[in-house]
């Protein structure tokens, strides 16, 4: 990467002469080694006419108060408690994205996390409730009949039983007027809940476990990868 940036940009001169192309068979198969990182601004080493960069000044789409806005009142859910859902918050230090548990009937209960996302222009809140490490090899046709009857969208992970769940429920919303948030994430987390812990009695009937199981794992949904 050190040799392609030295030949795309002015004044960057390596301890030794370069070779002007790159053969990629080569770079592939060599040892990594450290790369230095460019704390200075960069110079292209291409001319550029005032064309190129003219244009209006425009204002961001995103304002940084509708930023704030949008995770307010994400935080704001936490006041979901009581009837009709019985639910413990966990706190959270990730912006975007806030872990409870929900207590259902049978003193069963079932962790969850809540992220923030956007549709088009619209808030989302996505809610996602693990179901746990299941043989999904041998279980996918038992896993569809389960959904047939009462359909629902579940994550799997095919061909890995690694870490605290390859199963999960997840489903999200569309947020419109504030006064409808809590209205339409009840709805949602009730939903997802409950069928994640029917799944959970179904394909692992032993199994009630707890956030502190999930939360790690929970936690990179929020940055849209599982290792």
């Amino acid at each position: 990467m050190n040799v392609f940036l030295k030949m795309m940009h002015e004044g960057l001169v390596g301890p030794a002469p370069e070779l002007k192309h790159i053969d990629v068979a080569i770079a592939m198969a060599r040892v990594r080694r450290p790369v230095a990182a460019y704390c200075e601004k960069l110079h292209t080493a291409f001319p550029i006419k005032p064309a190129m960069i003219a244009g209006d000044v425009r204002s961001v789409i995103v304002s940084p108060t509708l930023a704030d806005e949008a995770l307010d009142r994400l935080t704001a859910l936490q006041q979901l408690s009581g009837e009709p859902l019985i639910i413990e918050w966990t706190p959270s230090n990730i912006e975007g994205q806030l872990f409870g548990t929900m207590y259902l009937a049978g003193g069963r209960i079932q962790p969850f996390t809540l992220l923030l996302d956007s549709l088009a222009g619209r808030l989302m809140v996505r809610c996602i409730s693990p179901v746990g490490v299941v043989d999904l090899a041998a279980s996918l046709e038992a896993i569809q009949d389960s959904i047939r009857t009462k359909p629902v969208r579940v994550g799997a992970v095919p061909g890995t039983e690694e870490g605290s769940y390859n199963l999960t429920v997840q489903e999200d919303v569309l947020l419109g007027d504030r006064a409808h948030d809590k209205a339409r994430v009840i709805a949602l987390l009730k939903r997802v809940a409950e069928e994640a812990d029917r799944l959970e009695q179904i394909h692992l009937s032993d199994a009630d476990r707890g956030l502190d199981l999930f939360v790690d794992d929970l936690r990179k949904e929020g940055i849209g990868s599982r290792d």
